[in-house]
């Protein structure tokens, strides 16, 4: 009996982790999709539990309610890292390229880039964004020229997190009411922020908690 229980264990090692990648695949959006999961035992895997995780795919289209699910048994994960080419979240107008992302612990560190101009394009018809120096405290900030209650205006922008929420927003006055939704999601709880703008492509860099 002992080494029948050995043997189903073995076998196991061998045959739950391929069931579990071909199932992770699965749920992303791009039939190029690489998955590389371990788990020792790997039993662990019927219960979520995933000693590490690879994720590398050139595309992720998801809606809210998916990207949520993700990120919840994400939690379960001691250790990951996550490649997207380009993200795409149901009802979030501008794509999120060059994603990477690690996973430590319910820890979360991740950089994304994002294009000035797509970003422009949300904004009132003919806005005019270019680069401003960063925060001193590193956040990303923009200027936008636009026509602001039939007056042209120049507006600063600044990328900014709360929550699960990154923003675009004008920095103060009148012009707070100008928000672009970079990213949301209410599994993630953005505590840190950085970035940098290399001509039209701004790169963020966020530290967050899953939740």
């Amino acid at each position: 009996m002992a080494g029948l229980i050995v043997l189903v264990a073995i076998a196991g090692q061998f045959v739950l982790p391929p069931i579990a990648e071909r199932v992770a695949r699965g749920e992303l959006s791009d039939d190029r999709a690489q998955v590389e999961i371990t788990a020792f035992p790997a039993w662990k895997l019927v219960l979520g539990h995933v000693d590490e995780l690879r994720v590398t795919t050139p595309t992720l289209a998801v809606d809210s309610d998916d990207l949520t699910s993700l990120l919840r048994r994400a939690k379960k994960v001691d250790e990951g890292e996550i490649t997207i080419g380009t993200l795409n979240v149901d009802r979030i107008p501008i794509p999120l390229r060059d994603v990477r992302a690690t996973l430590r612990d319910g820890r979360v560190e991740a950089s994304a880039a994002i294009t000035i101009s797509e970003l422009a394009a949300e904004l009132p018809a003919g806005a005019e964004v270019v680069p401003e120096p960063p925060h001193p405290d590193g956040q990303p900030r923009l200027r936008a020229s636009l026509e602001l209650l039939g007056t042209k205006a120049e507006v600063p922008i600044v990328v900014r997190a709360r929550g699960g929420v990154l923003e675009a927003a004008g920095d103060s006055g009148i012009a707070s009411a100008i928000r672009v939704t970079l990213f949301e999601n209410e599994a993630l709880r953005i505590d840190g922020l950085q970035g940098s703008v290399n001509d039209d492509v701004m790169t963020v860099r966020v530290t967050a908690t899953l939740r």
